[in-house]
């Protein structure tokens, strides 16, 4: 069985060269036991049959969103981890080997890489152009996830940021590696929510339940200058109404009315630059727009019951353990081989 499965989901805006880019880079790179999974929505036809290197291509819906097929590879994996990327990633050797040894601690639930957005040199297919670009263009962009804090604003992990006792931070959506058995607790990402703000909601999630989001810095995931320009451009009225939709969900997060006096102070902030700019009435709107009625009751009856499989899992386990015990020895002197007391410990 595969230790990792890399998600390449596919869609119709994407452009067959630059999946064929991000194939070529991971199979170079990717180490022992990991399977390469394109989920395949915008109609490629495999005319190098990459499939033939290993790479899977499971057939997706073509309206299907970029969450939508990440699920789909999800669900169809059978490894320990995944690493959704996206068409146009470009990898170097062992981006993946730090991250998965940090996964082997069973209270992180993922892994943030950094993703670099890069100044395009000649041809994006050659690596060692790609390298000696990162190195040398000071055009760069450089993005290491987001922070969520408990007044429900959201905002990009910057060099020195502070982070407070209530924050939580989250992946970027350019790559992140995830433990497979917990999105599938969820069934995987919410799709009602863009992208960014599932891998934050996700990332809240299990934090409540004491399993942390972490960087590392010494994975990295590289993608042509301006990939992402469409998200730091994002409307602004947008912005807020998805913020909101997070803190309807997440408004219990630290004390009651620290939480709540922040929330509004942010809210009564943007009303009055707006009330200057001349749409007060619109951000007014998104903030309407963005509360989700019943949303931390759904959260919270989530979370009882992923608990409640949890500890039905641990007491099955416990009672193996158990009747297996029953087949062991019950004293070191029957064990058939002298044991020294060096090795008990």
């Amino acid at each position: 069985m595969p230790r990792l499965t890399i998600i390449i989901p596919y869609l119709k805006s994407d452009s067959s060269e630059r999946l064929e880019e991000t194939l070529a880079s991971v199979l170079e790179n990717r180490s022992e036991s990991t399977d390469v999974c394109v989920i395949n929505a915008g109609q490629y036809y495999d005319p190098y049959n990459i499939e033939a290197e290993g790479v899977r291509f499971l057939e997706a819906h073509a309206q299907n969103s970029l969450l939508d097929c990440i699920n789909l590879g999800l669900h169809e994996s059978q490894s320990d981890f995944i690493h959704p990327i996206l068409c146009g990633a470009i990898v170097k050797n062992d981006w993946t080997l730090k991250p998965l040894k940090r996964l082997e601690n069973p209270d992180i639930f993922a892994v943030i890489p950094l993703v670099i957005e890069m100044e395009e040199e000649n041809d994006l297919s050659e690596q060692s152009q790609i390298m000696n670009a990162v190195q040398h263009s000071v055009h760069k962009t450089v993005h290491a996830g987001y922070v969520y804090r408990r007044n429900g604003s959201v905002f990009p992990l910057k060099r020195n940021t502070t982070i407070q006792r209530w924050d939580c931070i989250a992946p970027h959506i350019g790559g992140a590696f995830f433990r497979r058995s917990s999105l599938e607790e969820l069934g995987g990402f919410q799709t009602t929510v863009s992208p960014q703000i599932a891998y934050i909601d996700t990332s809240l999630l299990f934090s409540s339940l004491k399993e942390r989001t972490v960087w590392e810095v010494n994975s990295i995931l590289y993608y042509p200058q301006g990939y992402f320009a469409s998200e730091q451009k994002k409307d602004a009225l947008q912005w807020i109404t998805e913020q909101e939709q997070l803190y309807s969900r997440w408004h219990d997060l630290g004390e009651r009315l620290g939480t709540g006096f922040s929330h509004q102070m942010r809210i009564w902030n943007e009303l009055l630059h707006g009330l200057f700019q001349g749409n007060f009435f619109k951000i007014l709107t998104a903030f309407r727009n963005g509360k989700v009625s019943g949303a931390l009751a759904q959260k919270q009856s989530l979370i009882r019951q992923i608990k409640s499989t949890r500890s039905n899992s641990s007491l099955s386990s416990q009672s193996s353990f158990a009747n297996d015990s029953l087949m062991r020895p019950k004293s070191i002197s029957e064990f058939p081989r002298e044991t020294s007391k060096n090795e008990l410990f």
